[in-house]
């Protein structure tokens, strides 16, 4: 609904509420968003979203591979949040920053291991081929040994 209105839905916090995934209160810029208030189109505003009455979590994805868009939206889908955005010493234009692509991310892909909705998710990116290729190598081999544990 934000996004037809030309906003970004920035981060999205979780509170207990005995409504489940019904927005709160809106902020833009740290602050409460007054009714009536007008927001630039693009800006960047964050939720802070009922979470029921249970402490309800969900699986860390593997970003590995992703686009920051990519990754944002993958998180988003799950209600966690892109934590910190770091950038390695190859991306060093807009466009490399576009290309960019996720080869570590904190706290790492789990199939075991559940963390509450709206957790920050730190995530890495380059474009260094290379450097994502024996990252993805490595996720793949954790993924193996973590289901063969199970």
């Amino acid at each position: 609904m934000a996004e037809s209105y030309g906003l970004v839905i920035g981060n999205l916090r979780y509170v207990p509420d005995i409504a489940v995934n019904v927005v709160i209160k809106q902020m833009y810029e740290g602050d409460d968003i007054a009714p009536g208030s007008k927001i630039k189109k693009g800006s960047k505003i964050d939720l802070i979203l009922g979470l029921g009455l249970s402490d309800k979590t969900t699986l860390v994805p593997s970003l590995i591979g992703m686009t920051y868009k990519d990754a944002s939206n993958t998180l988003l889908d799950l209600y966690l949040n892109t934590g910190a955005v770091n950038y390695d010493e190859t991306v060093e234009t807009k466009r490399d920053s576009v290309n960019a692509k996720v080869y570590r991310q904190s706290p790492g892909h789990s199939t075991i291991n559940e963390v509450n909705l709206g957790y920050n998710v730190d995530i890495w990116l380059t474009i260094d081929e290379s450097l994502l290729e024996a990252m993805q190598t490595q996720a793949e081999e954790e993924e193996e040994s973590e289901n063969e544990t199970e």
